[in-house]
């Protein structure tokens, strides 16, 4: 029996001075997440700024990896 490799691909999250945003570059725009791994419905003011600097952050992919916490295409 021969071994199948591929990859599962989702949204990556990062984590932003407190703040934990989901993000797929392809589909949806940033999503800054409750707690509970839900999409928050309203936003803060400090949400709001710190979505300002992922967007700045995310424009080099270099920068914003170090803010990553889960997500993303994971091999199996």
């Amino acid at each position: 029996m021969s071994e199948i490799h591929g990859h599962v691909c989702g949204p990556a999250v990062y984590e932003l001075e407190g703040v934990e945003i989901e993000y797929n570059p392809w589909y949806n725009p940033p999503t800054v997440l409750r707690k509970d791994g839900e999409a928050k419905q309203r936003l803060t003011a400090h949400d709001k700024a710190v979505l300002d600097r992922f967007y700045t952050l995310a424009a080099d992919d270099k920068a914003i990896e170090q803010y990553r916490v889960g997500g993303g295409c994971q091999p199996f």
